[in-house]
């Protein structure tokens, strides 16, 4: 095969378009950013016989300039294109691939994995190819030996590594959960009014609707974030019957299109999921929790007595090693998928706690993965791991070797050769021989696939 790989900003399709080749086919690496022309130049040079995006960046205009001309050009050219959707697909892409997915007009004639078992039914649903293929894990993990002082920085009994994308710029916020829920809430209202009035609010009847909107759904929506909802079908459920009695008191503006009703809905998804992983915290503070990420912690934990920074990648796979407990939390987006950190964790030789999710059962046995169902269950389970070590280090020697076993990236690569292959009628067999030298040292020798030179 000769593929053809566009990527945004996740660094492991270097690794795939590395492993590709070390497979006998060939892989070319390019940003998700490039433009038509570079691109259908690359294409006429290269001539892939399939191109693998790992998201819809490249089809949406609020993301990509060139946007409107892929699609048609893909068809055209009758070059089969393999989407790997990181995110789901009610939030892909930007709103304007969201109201094409609830339309079910969805690019259609291209394949989609997905990492949510959920969501490849609603692909399916919606008249769309799709096949189950989630997060894998660099198998150079395996060898990965962190030095002693990282080892040494990061003895933590309980540790949380993770971005908060909401107002990074210091902000005043009381140190209290009731000042993390104004906080959550302030921001929310202020980004859905300003969304809302920017795009659709600007005639003086318009304005007056949007307040009235935001004095009847402010109630309900912060009593909607105290809800400690643990299980996501049960908070769409509970969401969904507070839309609908709002439904009425919407504006009519907001009831003409989808997209208005579209953006309230994703909006609110993360900000609920991030105030909830914001109290979470809070609340284990005082069981010694250690936070590192970037983004808007700082602001919000200010009582906190540790500096909150992002860590470099061998900083954050010793910090997965040397921490007893990597707590994890899932956001709301995702349905049945299980947290990246997981697989990552696992195979760093750590112990990640996460929230259940029911794709959590077709990728590890029962004691290959601690998970919690609920912050009460989390925090009995800190509790037990802190002080039982035999029981932690047994589920991370198996979740480890099922990890190494079956959800390497190297498996993801095989499978992704093996259903394109069917799906397309491309053959799967490797077209050249390939004389392949482990390197076992991590990071110090990253692999670029061979640029298109125009």
């Amino acid at each position: 095969m000769k593929v053809l790989l566009l990527h945004s900003v996740d660094p492991s399709f270097e690794a795939y378009a590395n492993i590709f080749n070390q497979l006998g086919h060939e892989a070319i690496l390019l940003p998700v950013k490039t433009s038509f022309v570079d691109l259908s130049a690359a294409i006429d040079k290269f001539i892939p016989d399939f191109i693998l995006i790992n998201n819809t960046d490249l089809f949406s205009p609020e993301w990509h300039p060139d946007a409107l001309m892929f699609e048609p050009y893909f068809e055209k050219r009758g070059i089969p294109v393999a989407i790997w959707e990181y995110e789901a697909p009610y939030f892909a892409g930007g709103i304007t691939l969201t109201s094409r997915w609830r339309d079910k007009n969805y690019l259609k004639n291209i394949f989609f994995f997905s990492l949510d078992t959920y969501w490849v039914e609603k692909y399916k649903e919606a008249g769309h190819r799709c096949h189950f293929l989630p997060f894998g894990v660099d198998e150079r993990v395996e060898n990965f030996s962190p030095p002693a002082h990282l080892l040494s920085q990061f003895n933590h009994d309980l540790t949380y590594i993770g971005t908060c994308f909401i107002d990074s710029k210091p902000v005043d916020i009381e140190p209290s959960e009731d000042g993390l829920l104004h906080f959550f809430l302030d921001n929310f209202r202020h980004t859905i009014l300003n969304i809302l009035h920017t795009s659709w609010g600007s005639h003086p009847d318009n304005i007056a609707a949007l307040q009235d909107l935001d004095d009847k759904f402010a109630p309900p929506i912060a009593q909607f974030l105290k809800m400690d909802l643990d299980d996501p079908y049960e908070y769409q459920r509970l969401f969904k019957m507070i839309c609908d009695k709002l439904y009425d008191t919407y504006p009519q503006f907001f009831k003409i299109s989808s997209t208005p009703k579209i953006i309230f809905e994703v909006k609110f998804l993360i900000y609920f999921s991030y105030y909830q992983v914001a109290a979470r915290l809070f609340r284990l503070i005082d069981k010694g929790l250690r936070i590192y990420g970037e983004g808007g912690w700082n602001s919000m934990f200010r009582n906190y007595s540790h500096p909150i920074r992002r860590l470099s990648y061998p900083e954050m796979y010793a910090a997965f090693r040397a921490s007893k407990i990597i707590f994890c939390y899932t956001k709301k987006l995702f349905m049945n998928n299980v947290h990246e950190r997981v697989p990552h964790i696992l195979g760093a030789g750590g112990f990640p706690l996460t929230d259940y999710r029911k794709d959590i059962d077709l990728m590890f046995e029962p004691g290959e993965v601690a998970t919690y169902k609920s912050f009460e269950e989390a925090k009995s389970l800190i509790d037990f791991y802190k002080t039982h070590d035999s029981e932690r280090l047994r589920i991370i020697e198996k979740g480890r070797k099922k990890v190494f076993a079956k959800h390497t990236y190297r498996k993801r690569v095989e499978e992704i050769i093996s259903v394109i292959g069917k799906e397309f009628g491309i053959s799967q067999a490797p077209h050249r021989s390939v004389i392949f030298t482990s390197n076992n040292e991590w990071m110090a020798d990253v692999y670029h696939p061979p640029k298109v030179e125009f």
